[in-house]
């Protein structure tokens, strides 16, 4: 079987990355599918997380990203469409796969019209409108929030489109038209952690890229109300990104104590076996990997009710906590909660194991490989 996927990079630490990183690891260690990756931009950096050798790369070097402004972005996009549209296309009757997977990036505007007799799937690793839901936090311009709008219209009407539309979560499932063909399949873990957290470091950790999104400047406002009150604990912040100014601002300009923002580590659980839970600040996700990698090391966690993805995996006052979305103060009364609780703490973290345990990484291959050999019967 030959299976292609598409994807604007692998450069970027994001979850996306990470989550199609391991999953093709996996298949290229225990199938003899024939796997390749078509990326768009960042042909000269390789990918972020290790790649099995037997994985086939082909940069098409179209870089949507490289105009730097708003209106040069808009006005170069169908000239840049159609060049991907045509090198994909030329790519697609060399290689002749069963399968084309978009990540629902700039291909989807006309994959569907490719009729080279292959499955045509896509995956939502966001919410089903993630594309206004960045613009809003990024940007007031009002000219991009109706872009935004409409795109995540034309999104809706090219899915229905494709053979298959693959979610993460029950919830944004629900999100996409009946005449949508939904199938859904959480993340899987990337590692198992043979050992855990005692729960004993006084530390909290938060991790994830250092954009608007993520909710890092919402968990440092949550930190300013508990820090004074627990001189002896710690926030450790891992990421990096276009907000880290931002970020430091927010700590200097507040006086915060015993806050640091690290930069990404690529053995992450190590530092959440060192720390005693896990807060997830995000204003929206697609499903919230982090969750289940902090879970696999013992760390409860404490997380924002935001679409999609945390309900459906915290089981709220057994494995972690959820509040409501955006509320600061709730957010620092339940890791305050913690903090003064280690009897709550460590029942949470065997919870939060067992938990960890639905997501193990042959599990959730079993559900795509029988995905994909049901479609191409």
């Amino acid at each position: 079987m030959r299976l292609l996927y598409c994807i604007p990079s692998l450069t970027n630490c994001g979850g996306t990355e990470r989550v199609l990183t391991t999953r093709l690891n996996y298949l290229a260690e225990r199938t003899s599918y024939e796997l390749y990756i078509v990326t768009t931009e960042d042909q000269i950096r390789k990918p972020f997380f290790d790649l099995n050798s037997k994985i086939s790369i082909i940069n098409l070097n179209i870089n949507f990203n490289e105009e730097k402004t708003f209106l040069s972005k808009l006005l170069n996009y169908k000239s840049k469409l159609k060049l991907y549209k045509a090198k994909l296309w030329s790519v697609i009757q060399e290689i002749k796969p069963d399968i084309v997977t978009s990540l629902l990036s700039h291909e989807i505007d006309f994959l569907s019209d490719l009729n080279d007799g292959s499955i045509k799937i896509g995956e939502n690793h966001f919410n089903r409108n993630f594309r206004y839901s960045f613009v809003k936090n990024n940007s007031k311009n009002i000219l991009r929030h109706t872009i935004a709008k409409y795109r995540d219209f034309e999104l809706g009407h090219n899915v229905k489109k494709l053979d298959v539309l693959v979610t993460l979560t029950q919830e944004d499932a629900s999100l996409w038209s009946d005449g949508v063909k939904k199938h859904i399949i959480p993340n899987p873990l990337s590692f198992v952690k043979e050992y855990k957290s005692e729960g004993n470091t006084k530390r909290v950790v938060a991790a994830g890229r250092l954009t608007k999104e993520k909710g890092f400047d919402l968990l440092l406002h949550a930190w300013e109300l508990i820090f004074p009150l627990f001189p002896d604990w710690s926030l450790a912040i891992y990421g990096e990104g276009e907000e880290y100014s931002n970020l430091q601002s927010i700590i200097e300009g507040k006086k915060l104590k015993n806050v640091q923002i690290n930069p990404f580590d690529e053995n992450i659980s190590e530092q959440f076996v060192n720390s005693d839970f896990y807060v997830l600040s995000s204003r929206f996700e697609g499903f919230g990997l982090v969750i289940i990698e902090a879970m696999e090391c013992g760390l409860p966690v404490v997380s924002f009710d935001c679409k999609s993805g945390p309900k459906e995996i915290i089981s709220d006052g057994e494995d972690g906590i959820l509040v409501n979305n955006g509320d600061i103060s709730a957010l620092a009364d339940a890791m305050t909660h913690l903090m003064k609780n280690s009897h709550i703490r460590s029942s949470m973290s065997k919870s939060a194991i067992e938990k960890a345990a639905k997501f193990n990484l042959d599990n959730i291959m079993g559900k795509w490989i029988s995905l994909y050999k049901s479609t191409i019967q």
